[in-house]
């Protein structure tokens, strides 16, 4: 079942990316494919996990859909398979 976490866009945020990035960019040098990754200020609910076969998707208006999979890591001296 979809349960979104959040429901937000460009408009929402608290500063500007392009004010952030310029920001940011006095300090150091970013390379071609750099990613700055912000977060939403959002704390999720104090139960909240991923549990394995959960995916998790961000959909960037104008650029498309990305979604991922959640999938149990095996501990040490756990086998993957059953």
């Amino acid at each position: 079942m979809y349960q979104p976490l959040r429901d937000l866009n460009i408009f929402d945020e608290a500063v500007d990316s392009v004010d952030l990035v310029d920001y940011l960019g006095r300090d150091q040098r970013f390379e071609a494919g750099c990613v700055l990754l912000t977060g939403t200020g959002i704390v999720p609910p104090s139960d909240f996990t991923l549990q394995d076969g959960d995916e998790v998707s961000i959909r960037i208006d104008g650029i498309g859909l990305l979604e991922n999979p959640v999938r149990r890591h095996a501990s040490r001296g756990e086998s993957d398979h059953p």
